[in-house]
């Protein structure tokens, strides 16, 4: 599968990364990886969204949100997207609208995660993650 949603940081950070063509059911398995993820952790967990090789995405937004059952807006830390397609943008604009959660987009991964780190000093860790 070219679609991986893993942790960048265990119960801190999950990271998403979709490659070309993402489909309904690889969002749908990321989407319950996350809500788990948030739901289990002990604290705050932020999403990072590595979309710089997707090429296309599920658009049917309706669709999508009635697979999004848990919204702990308290759990819900940043959501940072990595890419600057405009499909997905839309789309984490959208999740981000639901979650009420804070949004940033970047082109690339390291900065992305230095934003992260800004915005939470106790996720230094994940700099040593930064592969680009």
């Amino acid at each position: 599968m070219a679609n991986e949603v893993t942790w960048l940081l265990p119960n801190r950070v999950i990271y998403f990364q979709a490659k070309d063509v993402l489909t309904i059911d690889e969002l749908v398995a990321a989407i319950k990886f996350i809500e788990d993820g948030v739901r289990n952790a002990p604290g705050v967990v932020h999403l990072v969204v590595d979309a710089r090789e997707t090429k296309s995405i599920p658009s049917n937004v309706l669709e999508i949100k009635k697979h999004i059952t848990y919204l702990n807006r308290d759990k819900m830390g940043w959501i940072i997207l990595i890419g600057m397609n405009p499909l997905v943008n839309a789309f984490v604009k959208v999740l981000t609208q639901l979650l009420r959660t804070n949004y940033r987009n970047f082109r690339a991964q390291k900065p992305a995660l230095e934003f992260l780190v800004t915005q939470d000093e106790t996720l230094s860790d994940v700099l040593e993650r930064v592969t680009d």
